[in-house]
């Protein structure tokens, strides 16, 4: 397993971005939370009833 994250390191880079696209990325995450609105009781209850469950991983 120490070879893959190794080999995942490898190819992870940083890039700076400028301060305007951080504001930018900043409004448009807002805007899109104002435009999804908020999720009543009900909703989230009918989401949650419809997800997978599953069992954990065993720790290798």
């Amino acid at each position: 397993m120490t070879d893959n994250l190794l080999k995942l390191l490898d190819n992870y880079f940083v890039q700076t971005v400028p301060e305007e696209e951080i504001a930018q990325q900043r409004a448009s995450f807002n805007a899109l939370l104002q435009s999804l609105g908020t999720a009543s009781f009900d909703e989230i209850e009918a989401v949650m009833a419809e997800r997978e469950v599953v069992e954990p991983r065993a720790k290798s």
